[in-house]
C-alpha cells in the first residue's frame, strides 16, 4: 500500500516542477533580450522526496441479497381443446401419361452381293443371303467365285478357278441346338511346276477337284438335369480330273453330367471311314475309332481337365500300332483377372486324307499313299491376357515327338507334280510362338510369329515346311464409311528337294500382303477395291510354283 502511495506523491512532485519551469522559461522566452557574447552557466537542481505517507486499512462491509418468497397458486389448472375439421375442396388432377417412343430398330439387310475384275483377266462374285431377327429358327445360301484366265508361267497354262456353293440352316430350342450345311466346291488348277521352256499339252496338265459336304450336328442339355449332351453325322465324297475319289463317313457323339459349379464328367467318342479308289488303288477302307472319357474339376482356382483318348485303326502301314493310348491333361490357373497361366500334355493320331492333302497341296500326284501320322506325347504350355484393355496376347511353347510324319517333295518322274515320303523314324517338333491382338468396336488389328523346330529321323529335311512364320490382319470401320481391310503372311526358312539335281533347295521368303478398301456410296451400296501380293513377290511356297504378281481387282457392293 506504502509503495502505491509513494509513487503517485513521485509523479504529484514531478508534475509540479515541471509546470513551474514551463511557465518561468516561457516568461523569460516572452521578453526580448539582445544576444549577448558568452556560454550558458552550469546549473544544479535537486529534488528531494522525504515525505512517507501511510493510510489506515479501511473496512467494507457488503449486503447479502435475501431469496425472495415463492408464491403458491391455489387450485389446478384445466386445459381445453377445441376441435378443429379443415374443409378440403376436391382435387381433380389431369393426368397423361408420358409414353416413350420405341426405340428405331435399324434395318438390317439378309442379302449381299460383290461383283468385280481384274488384271489376270480375274472375275470375282460373291453372294449371300440369310434370314433377318428370328431367335427361333436361321436359313441362308451363299456363293463364291473367283478365276483368273492367266498366271504367273506361260498365261493359260497356271490360270486357275475357284467356286464354292452352300446351304446353312440352324434350330435354336430352350434346350436344344440344331445346325446343318450342305456344301459343294470346285477347284481348277493346272500343274504348270513344268521344266522351263517344255512344250505341254494345256488339257494334260488339268486338275479339277470336286468336294461335297454334309454336316449335321445337334447339341443341347436334359431340362433339369445335369445332362449335356452333343451329337454329330457327316458324310464328304472328293473326285480330281484322274480318277482319285475318297468318301468319308463322320459319326461322333458327347455326354457329359456335371457335378456341381464347376465340375463334370465328359465321354466324347467318334468314329470315322474313310474309302478311297484311285488308278492303282481299289477300295482301301481305313477306320479309326477314339473314345476319350475325361474329368473336368477346379482345385485351389486352378481348372483341371484329366482324361485319357484311346484310338483303334487299321492303318495300312507296317509297324504302326493298332491301338493307341494317350494323356489328356491340361491345367490353367488365372493369375489375376486378366492374366492365365496354362500347360498340358497329351496325344493323338493325325488323321491325314486325300481331302486333307488336296487342301493342302492341290498338285498332289495320283496314287500317292496316304497314311496317318501318331503324335505319341506333347507337351505344351504358355500365357495369356490382357496387357492393357483392349490389347491382349499369348505366349506359348510345345514339344511333340511324331512317327510317321509326311512330307510333301517334287516326284522324280513328273517334276509338276507332288508325292509324300515318310520318316519312319520319330520326328521332334518344337514350337515357339507369340501373339497380340487389339479388338476395339471400330477396329481390329491382331499379330502373330511362330518359330518351328524340325529334328527328323530318316529324312533329311522337313521338306516344304517354314521355319518361320508371320501373319497379321487387320479391319476398320472408318465412320461407317470406309471399311479397310488387310492380310499379311510370310514364310522363311523352306527347304525342297530337287529330284533332278538330286539336292536340296533354299526357297525364298513368302512376302504376301492383301488389301481392301470398301467405300459405302448408301446403306446399300458401295465401290471396293482388292489389291493382291501388293509385293509382287514370287511367293514361291512350294518349288516350282511362283504365285501370281501384283494384282488389282475393283468393283461394286449391294445389300438388299
Amino acid at each position: 500500500m506504502n509503495n502505491i502511495v509513494n509513487h503517485y506523491l513521485i509523479k504529484l512532485v514531478l508534475t509540479c516542477c515541471f509546470s513551474i519551469l514551463y511557465i518561468s522559461a516561457s516568461l523569460t522566452f516572452g521578453q526580448t533580450w539582445e544576444e549577448q557574447p558568452g556560454e550558458i552557466e552550469e546549473a544544479e537542481v535537486v529534488i528531494e522526496k522525504n515525505i512517507n505517507i501511510v493510510l489506515p486499512f479501511a473496512a467494507r462491509n457488503f449486503e447479502k441479497i435475501p431469496p425472495q418468497p415463492v408464491s403458491i397458486r391455489p387450485g389446478a389448472l384445466t386445459y381445453s381443446f377445441a376441435s378443429f375439421l379443415p374443409v378440403i375442396q376436391p382435387i381433380n388432377p389431369r393426368l397423361r401419361v408420358v409414353t416413350i417412343s420405341d426405340e428405331e430398330i435399324s434395318k438390317l439387310y439378309g442379302g449381299y452381293l460383290k461383283a468385280g475384275f481384274g488384271n489376270y483377266t480375274s472375275p470375282l462374285l460373291n453372294a449371300y443371303i440369310f434370314t433377318k431377327r428370328n431367335e427361333k429358327f436361321s436359313l441362308g445360301a451363299f456363293g463364291n467365285y473367283l478365276s483368273s484366265f492367266r498366271g504367273p508361267v506361260d498365261k493359260k497354262n497356271s490360270a486357275s478357278s475357284d467356286l464354292n456353293l452352300g446351304v446353312t440352316g440352324s434350330i435354336h430350342g430352350e434346350d436344344v441346338f440344331l445346325r446343318s450345311e450342305i456344301d459343294y466346291s470346285r477347284l481348277g488348277r493346272y500343274f504348270y511346276g513344268y521344266q522351263d521352256g517344255l512344250l505341254v499339252d494345256r488339257d494334260t496338265i488339268q486338275q479339277i477337284i470336286n468336294r461335297f459336304n454334309v454336316r449335321l450336328n445337334l447339341s443341347g442339355e436334359l431340362s433339369t438335369t445335369p445332362w449335356l449332351y452333343n451329337l454329330g453325322a457327316g458324310y464328304r465324297y472328293i473326285g480330281d480330273e484322274y480318277d482319285a475319289t475318297e468318301n468319308e463317313a463322320r459319326i461322333s457323339g458327347g455326354l457329359g453330367y456335371k457335378l456341381d459349379a464347376d465340375g463334370k464328367i465328359v465321354l466324347d467318342a467318334e468314329y470315322m471311314n474313310l474309302g478311297r479308289s484311285d488308278n492303282l488303288i481299289d477300295g482301301l477302307n481305313r477306320n479309326l475309332l477314339q473314345i476319350a472319357p475325361a474329368y473336368h474339376f477346379t482345385y485351389n482356382k486352378i481348372q483341371i481337365l484329366a482324361g485319357i483318348n484311346m484310338t483303334v485303326e487299321n492303318d495300312t502301314i507296317k509297324g504302326l500300332n493298332k491301338f493307341h493310348l494317350y494323356p489328356d491333361i491340361n491345367a490353367t490357373f488365372n493369375i489375376s483377372g486378366s492374366l492365365s497361366l496354362y500347360g498340358g500334355i497329351n496325344g493323338k493320331i493325325n488323321v491325314r486324307s486325300l481331302d486333307y492333302w488336296l487342301q493342302e497341296n492341290p498338285f498332289l500326284n495320283e496314287n500317292t499313299p496316304i497314311f496317318h501320322s501318331n503324335q505319341n506325347l506333347e507337351v505344351y504350355g504358355g500365357l495369356y491376357g490382357q496387357l492393357v484393355n483392349p490389347l491382349g496376347f499369348q505366349l506359348g511353347a510345345s514339344i511333340a515327338s511324331v512317327k510317321n510324319m509326311s512330307y510333301l517333295v517334287n516326284d522324280s518322274q513328273d517334276i509338276s507334280r507332288f508325292t509324300l515320303v515318310y520318316d519312319s523314324m520319330k520326328t521332334s517338333i518344337a514350337n515357339v510362338f507369340g501373339e497380340l491382338s487389339l479388338q476395339k468396336e471400330q477396329a481390329r488389328i491382331w499379330f502373330r510369329g511362330d518359330y518351328w523346330g524340325y529334328n527328323t529321323g530318316a529324312v533329311q529335311e522337313a521338306w516344304h515346311l517354314p521355319s518361320f512364320e508371320i501373319t497379321a490382319g487387320t479391319k476398320i470401320n472408318i465412320y461407317e464409311k470406309i471399311m479397310v481391310s488387310g492380310n499379311f503372311k510370310s514364310l522363311f526358312g523352306i527347304k525342297a528337294y530337287d529330284p533332278v539335281s538330286q539336292l536340296s533347295i533354299d526357297l525364298d521368303p513368302v512376302l504376301k500382303l492383301d488389301i481392301e478398301v470398301e467405300y459405302l456410296l448408301s446403306k446399300i451400296a458401295g465401290i471396293f477395291v482388292q489389291a493382291n501380293n501388293v509385293i509382287s513377290s514370287p511367293n514361291e511356297a512350294y518349288f516350282r510354283y511362283p504365285s501370281r504378281g501384283f494384282q488389282v481387282i475393283g468393283g461394286l457392293t449391294f445389300s438388299f
